[in-house]
């Protein structure tokens, strides 16, 4: 129970994190209004996320 506990309050306050650094700080950025820039922001968690499950699986395959 502690861990979980532990587990949930970690993802709690990184997602504060990232939810303030989305409000604040991005505005602040010089980042343009363009295609590219959309499809690299919407598409670049979801490859991330699939690599390191993908990596994830095949170290589990390795053991």
């Amino acid at each position: 129970m502690q861990s979980e506990l532990g587990f949930i309050t970690k993802l709690f306050l990184i997602s504060l994190g990232g939810a303030i650094a989305i409000k604040y700080i991005a505005p602040h950025l010089p980042i343009s209004a363009s295609t590219g820039g959309v499809l690299v922001s919407v598409f670049l968690p979801s490859v991330a996320m699939a690599m390191i499950l993908g990596w994830r699986a095949q170290q589990a395959k390795a053991r």
